[in-house]
């Protein structure tokens, strides 16, 4: 950045000279002496457009940034605000900031400044009429100038300003030999500016080769530019993509919730149904027959959609809440049910009841359900499926009961007692 506004400065290319120093500002730290040089490269740009105000403010920057590590460039920057107070007429602080830039510049053997400031110096003293002060000024200069290849460009400035002074004060034989040596140096410079004109030549030719990889750079920075802006859409894109994928999963989730609990619900509303039914007909056997064969069937109905479930894509709730399974052990007979049952088979078949319990004392709570429902009519499935049992325990535990008690198995199993009931 700041060897394109350097070089951009030389070609006289102002503009962009001050966009690249502000650009290289922006990244160069404020502890490094490239800092204030950069100000100082600002400030030279508004000084040459004479915007004054603006060039204070970056002179007085440099002065600040340059006192502890840039000497020479804070020796300058008094010479740059000196020559802004020497345009403005204010003479006085002019010339005390230049005493200071001599003095500094001095002291680090930096010849050319000493040159350049001793110059302007003598130049203000000389505005101001104080004609033996800037003619003692202008030769220091110019003893500066003559022993150094490298400062003999003052020269030609110098010999101007002693003519000048030659011919305020009416000195002939002086303004005859400065005139004589301006002339010289005049011949001198046509070489040299022939060879600037060769140079700038050069320079135009690197400065369209600079603009040329400018262009390209730009170029390589809009097609970037454009890219991303491509990929940010297509982000975008995919996000609302991701986000509408999103709420619909959620929607499914959420549908697929209602229809299991639509499922459970309609079940539990059948099985509250049937027990309510069961509650509005006095307690008898035949009522309890036909509340446990709609309960089978109910039960049949809830197996089926514990399997159709555990097939389909909703499987997952049945297995996290398990309410179909909770449904399905709710139908089975509880401690509850059986003694309520117990009691209205007692009451509806006394003697037989009595029979059973005195002739075989034996008989466990599991043996009785097995007998009274078998007394009631019911298949070795439905009973499987109150009990909560396979259909070949319920097989098994008839045999048993047949073997442990053969002489009257047909009193306890029998088809006929089963018929006199149910009629």
């Amino acid at each position: 950045m700041k060897k394109n506004a350097y070089f951009f400065i030389t070609v006289e290319e102002d503009e962009k000279s001050l966009n690249y120093l502000k650009t290289a500002l922006k990244h160069t730290s404020t502890n490094y002496p490239e800092y204030s040089n950069l100000l100082s490269g600002i400030a030279q740009y508004y000084i040459k457009h004479k915007n004054y105000e603006e060039a204070k403010k970056y002179i007085i920057k440099t002065i600040l940034y340059s006192k502890k590590n840039n000497r020479i460039r804070y020796a300058k920057a008094l010479g740059d605000l000196a020559l802004i107070h020497k345009n403005e007429k204010s003479y006085k602080t002019a010339i005390k900031l230049l005493e200071e830039d001599i003095e500094i510049s001095k002291a680090i053997n930096e010849n050319r400044n000493t040159i350049y400031a001793t110059i302007l110096l003598g130049e203000i003293y000389l505005e101001n009429d104080s004609i033996h002060k800037a003619k003692e000024l202008i030769v220091q200069a110019k003893n500066y100038a003559d022993d150094k290849e490298h400062l003999k460009g003052f020269l030609y400035q110098i010999n101007e300003i002693l003519l000048k002074i030659a011919i305020l004060q009416n000195n002939d034989a002086d303004e005859l030999n400065y005139r004589r040596k301006l002339s010289l140096l005049k011949n001198e410079l046509s070489h040299t500016d022939g060879a600037d004109v060769i140079n700038k030549v050069n320079w135009e030719i690197q400065k369209q080769n600079i603009t040329y990889k400018l262009e390209v750079e730009n170029a390589k920075i809009e097609k970037e530019k454009i890219i991303t802006k491509a990929l940010i859409i297509i982000l975008i894109l995919l996000i609302i993509s991701l986000l509408f994928v999103y709420l619909y999963f959620i929607k499914r989730l959420k549908d697929k919730k209602i229809f299991y609990n639509n499922i459970v619900r309609k079940l539990q509303s059948q099985k509250l149904q049937s027990e309510e039914k069961l509650g509005e007909k006095t307690s008898s056997l035949n009522a309890y027959k036909t509340y446990l064969v709609e309960k089978n069937i109910l039960i049949d109905n809830l197996k089926k959609e514990i399997e159709h479930i555990q097939n389909s894509k909703i499987s997952y709730l049945e297995d996290k809440n398990g309410e179909l399974q909770r449904l399905l052990e709710s139908h089975l007979m509880t401690e509850e049910n059986w003694i309520a049952f117990k009691e209205t088979f007692r009451n509806e078949q006394t003697e037989y009841y009595n029979y059973i319990i005195t002739t075989y004392p034996n008989l466990t709570d599991s043996n009785l359900r097995l007998i009274f429902l078998h007394k009631m009519g019911l298949s070795n499935t439905q009973i499987s499926q109150i009990l909560g049992v396979t259909v070949e325990a319920v097989k098994k535990a008839k045999q048993r009961l047949r073997k442990k008690y053969p002489e009257n198995s047909h009193l306890i199993m029998s088809k006929e007692n089963q018929k006199k009931l149910t009629e």
